[in-house]
């Protein structure tokens, strides 16, 4: 049988946290799973803006901020002449 997506994030999430004492350890698990799990680069949208996520930022991500990521922010300008 198929897992929910609920179901997934759920046993990726007590695989990352399994052997951890707190809740900076929890974090810190989930941090350092994601790095590992996911395959950089990929495409992604943030704020309207197509980005390219080229990985995690370990030193500015925490518990206070959340997980913050990487990327590449690609500017089309569609308009040759702009005044």
């Amino acid at each position: 049988m198929k897992k929910t997506l609920t179901e997934e994030l759920d046993r990726m999430i007590d695989e990352a946290t399994v052997d951890a004492y707190d809740e900076y350890e929890q974090f810190m698990g989930v941090l350092y799973h994601i790095e590992a799990n996911l395959s950089f680069p990929f495409k992604a949208k943030a704020l309207g803006d197509t980005v390219e996520v080229i990985g995690v930022d370990d030193e500015k991500s925490g518990m206070g901020r959340g997980i913050i990521a990487r990327v590449l922010l690609f500017l089309v300008f569609d308009q040759p002449n702009i005044y």
